[in-house]
């Protein structure tokens, strides 16, 4: 027998629409109250090879989106599969299987819709060879899909049959399940799922003990289920790992559908074995008393000193590694005693009063203290050595870095450091950034609490003190009230606020006052590189040269990647040549307004003679761009998300050292309320 393999289809959409509908499935639940066959009893895993890392199964594509209308979230979808904001919002799940399965007549398709349908392949980033499952309703379904006239081979292996189409799919199929794939070779997914349709002994996924435990564990009643592995070997155990999703090696996630929002259970087992104490009720009880004005709030369990020291002797360079790592520095000055004070537990919130006009998040960090005064003593002396840290970054200065400021609020000292006029008139770029931020600290209650601003901090206690609406007040929080399981850690997100917050973000930058998202603030020339993220991954020569810029080299996975070399001459972008004079500033604009598709092409002169490169840019890249050098752009997008989106939760129950457990509860707003009532 000849194996073929088949070239990916085309159409970048339809691969895109599949990837981010199945993604999607895996973190937005959907559920109908009746249906013939429950996830948990299919057929499909004994057909699913253990190589997979991404097996998901719904019961019926058409009950998925009947939930998704139900909760009103079906607006999600075109932004999740690229679909620009003022595009067409439409969506089909229709449209994605005729694509992929090559299935030409649109009741065909549709018939699909009722039925169960699974996807599997190598990797959640990686579908290039995902293979579908699909239940037959009867034996002549598949001649009616794909007419004899439209196949070119068929055969034989074991006890199932396939055949390959005009449409370049390979069907194989076995009772009453078929599998379909655009890429069949030796080796592939589609190989390994024919051989056990073909001979159903061998490594399936149905054998797999860390499947059946984990899929066990799950509520009854899932439409859809998901499951995926990740083997990436752990590469520190100092690594300090997120309580919201740990380092998790295998996981089963069932899909559900609430009253008037959408569930998502989790079950998964751990690389590295980890305890997590549950959070006491005083601690959920000091978020739920956080001004109702908060964004985004969490309660978590750890141990800051530890953390710390940790990270201050690891090797890892992660981002929240090195800050870590520098408290630890700043942190060491002290004695070990009053160093352990701190914790276990932590609270952190960001919050934004809609109706004021400071632009900065009031972002609050709450520390549990055994010890108030070890608390108030490390503080001061990290923010001694913040001040002594900005006379060592300009030394130059003729101003002094201010001095640590005392005020009262409601009885509670609150210390804190005048920062923003010092920032304002600071020539470093970073610094200018703290121009809205006065770093402050107080202790009350057995709390250390740290905000960029002492008006963040009297808001919290106004809150505390009951002076004003707090998040228990929220119809959203009382069912966190009401859950018996041991928690040890939860998030809070009301996106209603968040989107209000990003809608003023944007205002200010389209209006052109100064805000954090002048552009000016995250370009390239900030970090002193040759790069400039608006480039693509063009990094440029300082040679001068008058109307062009020499290509010093491109950077890896990135659009100039493998299409420009060291020594290019870039002479325009789009059919327009670049300025005699400022060639440089040119093509960065040119390349941060084009529109062109798939992406700018470049008019280039290599070794003497003229070629056009076109950059093709993926989804990625374009939001990583816009974010980098247009940030109002990319908050458009995040803004418009919010809009479908009303309010979150996310729990994780204390569990034994080897397991995770979590739920995700999403509630969606109303389409006339997402829309604004038009």
């Amino acid at each position: 027998m000849i194996h073929r393999i088949r070239q990916p289809y085309p159409s970048d959409l339809l691969w895109v629409s599949t990837a981010a509908l199945f993604l999607f499935v895996a973190t937005v639940p959907a559920a109908s109250t009746a249906r013939a066959e429950s996830a948990q009893a299919s057929r499909f895993p004994r057909y699913v090879p253990q190589s997979a890392r991404l097996f998901v199964s719904t019961a019926k594509l058409s009950d998925l989106e009947e939930a998704l209308n139900r909760a009103h979230a079906r607006e999600l979808l075109p932004i999740l599969t690229g679909i620009p904001i003022g595009g067409p919002r439409s969506f089909s799940i229709s449209k994605v299987i005729k694509g992929f399965c090559g299935i030409q007549h649109r009741i065909a398709a549709e018939e699909v819709e009722a039925l169960e349908v699974g996807l599997l392949a190598r990797a959640p980033q990686n579908l290039a060879d995902a293979v579908w499952l699909i239940r037959l309703p009867g034996g002549s379904t598949l001649d009616r899909w794909y007419p004899k006239n439209r196949r070119t081979s068929e055969g034989k292996r074991g006890e199932a049959r396939f055949f390959e189409t005009t449409a370049g799919v390979t069907v194989c199929y076995r009772d009453t399940v078929a599998a379909v794939a655009r890429i069949w070779g030796p080796g592939s997914m589609m190989d390994q799922t024919m051989a056990l349709m073909a001979r159903p002994t061998g490594a399936s996924m149905d054998r797999l003990p860390a499947f059946r435990d984990l899929g066990a564990y799950l509520p009854t009643g899932p439409l859809a289920t998901v499951f995926f592995a990740d083997d990436a070997p752990v590469v520190s155990s100092n690594t300090v790992a997120s309580p919201f999703w740990p380092d998790i090696d295998r996981a089963a996630i069932g899909l559900y559908e609430g009253q008037g929002r959408l569930d998502v259970a989790i079950r998964a087992s751990l690389g590295q074995p980890r305890h997590n104490p549950g959070i006491t009720k005083v601690a959920i009880d000091r978020l739920m008393r956080l001004p109702q004005t908060t964004l985004f709030a969490s309660v978590l369990t750890a141990d800051p000193t530890q953390d710390f020291a940790t990270n201050a002797t690891s090797s890892s360079s992660g981002t929240l590694a090195r800050y870590l790592a520098l408290l630890g520095a700043l942190q060491r000055t002290g004695d070990k005693a009053t160093r352990t004070q701190l914790g276990p537990h932590l609270i952190l919130a960001w919050g934004q009063d809609p109706h004021h006009d400071r632009e900065t998040p009031q972002a609050v960090l709450m520390i549990e203290s055994g010890n108030e005064n070890a608390a108030r003593e490390t503080a001061s002396r990290f923010a001694k050595k913040l001040i002594q840290l900005l006379g060592w970054l300009e030394p130059g200065r003729t101003v002094q870095p201010p001095a640590i400021e005392n005020r009262s609020h409601l009885g509670v000292r609150i210390e804190h450091i005048p920062l923003a006029a010092y920032a304002k008139a600071s020539k470093l770029p970073f610094l200018k950034l703290l121009h809205n931020t006065n770093p402050a600290w107080a202790v009350w209650g057995g709390w250390l609490v740290v905000a960029l601003d002492h008006e963040h901090i009297e808001r919290v206690l106004d809150a505390q003190f009951g002076l004003r609406p707090t998040l228990a007040d929220v119809r959203d929080m009382q069912p966190l009230r009401r859950q018996s399981a041991q928690r040890s850690a939860l998030a809070v997100l009301q996106a209603d606020l968040v989107t209000q917050v990003l809608d003023r973000w944007i205002t200010a930058a389209e209006t052109g006052a100064p805000t954090l998202l002048d552009p000016s603030w995250w370009d390239g020339s900030i970090s002193g590189k040759r790069i400039d993220p608006a480039l693509m991954g063009i990094q440029l020569s300082n040679a001068p040269t008058d109307g062009a810029v020499v290509v010093a080299q491109a950077s890896p996975h990135s659009p100039a990647a493998r299409r420009l070399q060291p020594g290019d001459k870039i002479l325009g972008v789009n059919g327009h040549l670049l300025s005699l004079h400022a060639a440089k500033e040119d093509l960065r604009n040119r390349l941060v307004d084009s529109k062109a598709a798939p992406g700018p092409t470049l008019r280039i002169q290599r070794d003497g003679k003229l070629q056009d490169i076109v950059l093709v840019a993926s989804r990625r890249d374009t939001v990583r761009t816009n974010l980098r050098t247009k940030p109002a752009d990319a908050l458009r997008e995040l803004a418009a998300l919010g809009r479908t989106l009303a309010f979150s939760t996310f729990v994780v129950d204390a569990t034994d050292p080897q397991h995770y457990s979590a739920r995700l509860s999403l509630r969606f707003r109303a389409t006339q309320e997402a829309t604004g009532g038009n």
